[in-house]
Parts: structure tokens; sequence; C-alpha cells
């Protein structure tokens, strides 16, 4: 993430980057936070199998986010 001019001109600082310290804590919590947010669902999921996270693909598959301030 780079810097950045805001709208004083002044350089600002590049923040934290939220997106990646969920998706951190999401997978290295994914049971739990599953069995949170939908227990029925974590129920169903065979735990002696490996989690793969298909972020890439699924980035590919839908394309780049939105970004409502780019409209």
């Amino acid at each position: 993430m780079g810097r950045r001019i805001c709208q004083t001109g002044r350089m600002e600082q590049p923040g934290p980057d939220f997106d990646a310290i969920w998706k951190e804590t999401l997978m290295g919590f994914f049971p739990e936070s599953l069995e949170w947010f939908d227990s029925a669902l974590a129920g169903a999921v065979d735990r002696s199998q490996k989690v793969r996270f298909l972020d890439k693909e699924l980035r590919e598959t839908l394309g780049p986010p939105h970004d409502p301030d780019n409209m």
C-alpha cells in the first residue's frame, strides 16, 4: 500500500490493512469462526481434512472488488 495525497495536499501514511488482518484471523481460527458464524455448517465439515482456501481462484472468477470511490 503506497502513500497518496489527500484533499489537503499532504501525504497520507498508509493505514492498517484490515482485510489482511481479518483474512489471517479467519484462516488461523477457521473451525472456531465457522462454528460462530454457522454452527450447522460447521457440524457438516470434515475436520480430519486440511482446509484449502481458494481466495485467488475466487478472485479470478468474480473479478476485481467493487470500489465505490471509483464510480
